[in-house]
């Protein structure tokens, strides 16, 4: 499909390409944890509490930890931040979606994964798999004993999946600033509060300018490690 305002090529499908859209406001976030089976080979009772010491393995261990991660999708490109944050090596296992990653993590032929939050809020408050860390700058209203990765010894971590809206090129700004609004509204009623509860997703909000202060920051930090790690989308 091609862009109407510059005519590139879009793979993604949508109406307007990245670089003709005008920013409206960032709605949601959604974080990632880590995960592990707590009966997996690799983690005691304690150590699979804490991200720190999980990872903290002798050198060089007998068996690197093999890391469940989506390719081509955020978690995919976080699994990569977190081993280049946390100076720790471990063995890629790529998975083409959700529900096989979950499947062999409780079957055990995973030590670790890392996905999206949602996913994973049952099977930790079941005791099926263990969360190490959420990846989001606060705990998650889900799962607040879990510490993020940041509570763990890493200062400035954070990886969160984002959700934004915005509108083709030349939109006049009483429209931008009136959807705005509207969004920024309902993120904070009653209604948005419990809907994005229900999906263990956190309301962001903001102004067009804070979105496109955001993308950039989120353009530098991923640039390097999307490029790094050879990931292709």
């Amino acid at each position: 499909m091609k862009c109407p305002s510059c005519g590139c090529e879009n793979r993604e499908g949508a109406k307007f390409c990245g670089e003709c859209a005008t920013p409206l406001a960032e709605a949601l976030g959604c974080p990632k944890c880590g995960t592990a089976n707590p009966k997996g080979r690799r983690f005691c009772d304690s150590c699979g509490h804490r991200i720190a010491e999980a990872v903290n393995l002798p050198a060089p261990p007998p068996i690197l930890p093999m890391l469940a991660k989506r390719v081509g999708t955020l978690p995919d490109g976080t699994s990569v931040l977190v081993q280049r944050e946390l100076g720790v090596s471990m063995t890629d296992v790529p998975y083409r979606g959700t529900a096989l990653v979950v499947n062999d993590l409780l079957g055990g032929q995973v030590d670790l994964a890392m996905d999206f939050m949602p996913s994973y809020v049952p099977l930790v408050r079941e005791g099926k798999v263990r969360a190490l860390a959420v990846t989001t700058g606060k705990r998650s209203s889900d799962l607040p004993d879990v510490n993020t990765v940041q509570d763990a010894g890493f200062p400035g971590f954070e990886a969160t999946a984002w959700y934004a809206l915005a509108a083709p090129a030349g939109t006049p700004s009483e429209i931008i600033d009136k959807l705005n609004a509207a969004t920024n509204a309902f993120l904070k009623s009653p209604k948005g509060q419990e809907t994005l509860a229900n999906l263990s997703m956190q309301a962001v909000g903001g102004s067009p300018a804070d979105l496109k202060a955001f993308i950039a920051s989120e353009l530098q930090k991923w640039g390097p490690v999307v490029k790094e790690a050879n990931i292709a989308m």
